[in-house]
This record gives structure tokens, sequence and C-alpha cells, in this order.
């Protein structure tokens, strides 16, 4: 290792008014490729831990932060009233916020907010405003998710895309997973760079080929019948743009075709998806500035969000960074049986159980140290025959999961083949809070 990258890494830890991290990426985001992607990683999480400390974000009133973020949230209308709550909260929203959910027969749901509250918040709202359904957002073929250009005919549309960057730009913040990979264009509009040509290739595949062939198309390009026009689709309404004035009366020759190729690309990457992107980075640039997101390329920043591209589950640093509650300990019978059976599961399966508990199936980036909240085995008192070690009736209940708390309620099962019959039950049914 040099010197100079020996310096560069070591001092990620090393804040204050120097603003030492933002100087990192500002040199790393002009070419961020010459260093791992684990040191910019520290490098990312060094900004936002300095941030916390100018803003005093994670400090109560008592000690000088703010106060925190109060408000409601109707479970039947979460998107608008998410949105009314914090559309003016600016950089507020980096600090503690409080969530109190009313139910569907309009009564105040019971419990503190120790964070879980928050988590389940955050999920909630990007697991409604990222469905197709809602005509927020769209995905590729590959599944990765953009704003719909629609977005713009609904209701609130634009506000709802910003609410929904403010929700992702929050969960980076905090640290929360979330699964929603994002297309690789939109990224970069994110980023604050404009999408090439290439990038057409994720959004339609089938369009990049064909202008592919038209720039490489050896014949006059006027036999084509092209004109500088493209066809647009609203909901089904169907609409035709010009990418130049006049353009339906432009006819596509040889000598202007590679000007038509560069239009027709920009407009499908840029101009149609213009103000829908633009709304959710502003949001997102309230918490997230898109200098810091420069650091990553994006599928990159997919693992940043949504955790490890390998989804590999380590066992043995999972065990290592697991609180317990409800009177378990790292020395209990049935814990012990746990990480037994956890170690003799498949990698799909250890997966499957990461979804169960905390709504995603991979680890954090950098290891169980980093989720938020942290992973909590919850004990189950049930009762079992005496001879349930040996081969007695054991607790038939299933496991069950608070996935805003990244919380498995455990019962005290005796046997190994019990528990883990019960577990791999619970997950692929889907089995959810307090179902037995």
């Amino acid at each position: 290792m040099s010197l100079t990258y020996w310096c560069l890494v070591d001092r990620t830890a090393s804040r204050g008014p120097g603003g030492w991290p933002a100087m990192q990426a500002g040199l790393l985001g002009t070419a961020p490729q010459c260093i791992p992607f684990e040191q910019r990683l520290l490098v990312f999480r060094a900004l936002v831990a300095e941030d916390k400390e100018r803003g005093r974000w994670d400090k109560p009133p008592s000690e000088g932060g703010p106060a925190p973020l109060q408000f409601t949230i109707h479970r039947g209308s979460l998107l608008q009233d998410g949105w009314s709550a914090l559309r003016n909260s600016g950089a507020v929203v980096k600090g503690r916020l409080v969530v109190s959910f009313v139910n569907e027969q309009g009564m105040l749901e019971a419990g503190l907010d120790y964070g879980g509250l928050v988590k389940e918040f955050l999920e909630q709202a990007i697991s409604t405003g990222f469905n197709a359904d809602y005509g927020l957002f769209s995905s590729t073929p590959d599944g990765l998710a953009y704003p719909q250009p629609a977005a713009t005919t609904i209701p609130n549309g634009l506000g709802l895309l910003e609410f929904l960057g403010l929700v992702v730009g929050k969960a980076l913040y905090e640290g929360i997973l979330l699964d929603v990979p994002l297309s690789p264009f939109f990224v970069a509009r994110l980023q604050g760079r404009r999408p090439m040509f290439d990038d057409l290739a994720a959004l339609d595949s089938e369009l990049y080929r064909s202008l592919v062939q038209l720039k490489r198309y050896d014949g006059d390009a006027a036999d084509l019948c092209l004109d500088f026009s493209v066809e647009d689709d609203t909901f089904g309404a169907r609409s035709i743009q010009t990418l130049v004035p006049g353009g339906s009366q432009v006819a596509v020759t040889n000598s202007n075709k590679l000007h038509y190729i560069h239009l027709a690309a920009d407009w499908h990457l840029n101009g149609r998806l213009s103000a829908s992107s633009a709304a959710f980075a502003r949001g997102l640039a309230q918490v997230i500035p898109p200098s810091w997101l420069k650091l990553f390329n994006p599928q990159e920043v997919n693992q940043l969000l949504g955790g490890g591209e390998n989804g590999l589950v380590d066992v043995t640093d999972m065990a290592a960074h697991t609180c317990y509650s409800g009177g378990y300990s790292k020395d209990h019978a049935t814990i012990k049986l746990f990480w037994k059976v956890m170690t003799s599961l498949s990698d799909k399966e250890r997966q499957a159980v990461m979804r169960f508990v905390t709504s995603c199936s991979r680890a954090p980036l950098g290891g169980f140290q980093h989720l938020n909240p942290p992973l909590t085995l919850h004990k189950v008192p049930c009762e079992a025959s005496l001879l349930a070690a040996v081969g007695g009736k054991d607790v038939d209940r299933l496991p069950s999961a608070s996935t805003c708390y990244n919380m498995l309620k455990l019962p005290n099962y005796r046997r190994a083949s019990t528990l883990k019959e019960k577990l791999l039950y619970a997950v692929s049914s889907n089995a959810g809070f307090e179902l037995s």
C-alpha cells in the first residue's frame, strides 16, 4: 500500500471543522475507481457522521440537539400523510422522527417509537410509492426502478416523488436497508450527471438497438421514412413530440441521422424523464448531496441502498452483532440451537430468514454492525414436554417477526430439528406478527 493511499484511508476517521471527509469526497468524486469500494464506503459513512455531528442531529434536545419531528400517519393514506408531514421539513428530517400510526378503523395504534416505527414508515412508503400500480414508478425489464414520466399527470405526483426521494435519503442517512434497486440512468440523474446514449440500453433495449442499427445503416436513411419526432404514451394516451421545431416535417437523412439519434436518445433519457427525476432528486438532495453519491457507480449505489451484492449472510458476523431480549442471552440453550441451525442452512435459506426478519434479504455493507436497528432475538416462552430435548413433544408455536425492529420472536424450542422445521416453515409461508 502506498503512503498516499494509506493517508487517504487512515484519515477517514478524522472529522471536525476542517471537513476532511468532504475534501476526500471531492477528490474521490473525480476518480472514484482509484480507491477500493470498501474505502469509499468508509468515506461516505464519515461524511454522514460529520454531518450528524455538525447539525447535532443525533443528539437529544437536552444536549443541544433539535426537537424530534412528530407526525401521525393513517395507514390508509400513508403516502399522502407522509408527504404532508415532511414536505416542508427541510434538513430537520435528518434528526429524530417520531411516528404514530392510525389503523384502518381510525384508532391510534399503541406502541412507543424507538426507531422501529420509523423504519416501518420508510419501508411502507417505499413499498407503496414504488409499486407500479400507484403510477409514480416504473421498472426496466431487469426490475430496476425509475420514475414514471407520466407521474406529472397524477395529483401531487411531483410532490410525492420529492417525498419518496426524501424517504430514500433518510434511509441512506440512517443505514436502513431498502430493497429497491434503481436503474443506472436514474442513478446518474441523482448524482447530478446527464445520462448518455449507452444508458438507453437499460431503459429500452429495442429502441437502443434500432438507433445503433440506424447509425450503422449503409443505405439511404431517407428510405426509412423517419422524421424528427417521437411518439409518447401517457397511461394509454398517445401523442407526438417533436425533437426540433417542426420536427414532424423534417426527414431523417444520412447527413442528419447522427443528430436525430442523439436527440431521440436524449429525449427518452432526459427530456421525458426530466420533471419526475428532478422531483425525486430534490427530495434526496435534502439529506444526501449528489456529491456523496458520486463516490460510487450505479451498481454500488444499489449496494449502498440494499446491502451486499452477493447476498451472502455471514452467520459468525451475524451472531457477533445480535442483541437478545425477553430472557434470551448468547448462552441460552435455544440460542445455541438457533446459531447451529443458521450455520446448517443454505445461502438461499439464510437470505430468506434475513428477509423474514428485516424485510431485506441482504446483509448491510460492512457487516451486521451497520444494521439499524440491530438484529434482535426475542424470547417467546412456551411450554413443552419434559422430554422434548430427547424426542418428546416440543414447542408447536411458529416464530414471528417484527421487521420494523429487525426482531425475530423465537419460541424456546428444545430441539434443533424442531427449530429448523418451524423457522423454515414460517419463512416460506411468510408467517407474520404473532402468527402461530
